[in-house]
């Protein structure tokens, strides 16, 4: 998928039973639920991977200026 999202032509619906957003954030609520994720090339940030999944920087908020958010998919 890394692989395959450098080409700017290239997208994905990713639907992830739950995904967590780590620290720090403002948020209460940390992890979401059968969340639909868009990402293409402008959407996947420092992606990592670790040994239970991978962790990358997303938008996650509808407003400006934007804000990244970092979360971990199992």
């Amino acid at each position: 998928m890394l692989g395959d999202i450098e080409d700017t032509q290239c997208h994905y619906w990713l639907y992830a039973n739950y995904f967590e957003i780590v620290p720090p954030t403002e948020r209460t609520v940390t992890r979401w639920w059968h969340t639909p994720l868009f990402l293409n090339h402008d959407a996947l940030w420092n992606p990592e991977f670790t040994e239970d999944g991978i962790v990358f920087d997303v938008i996650l908020k509808n407003k400006l200026p934007a804000e990244r958010e970092r979360i971990k998919l199992d």
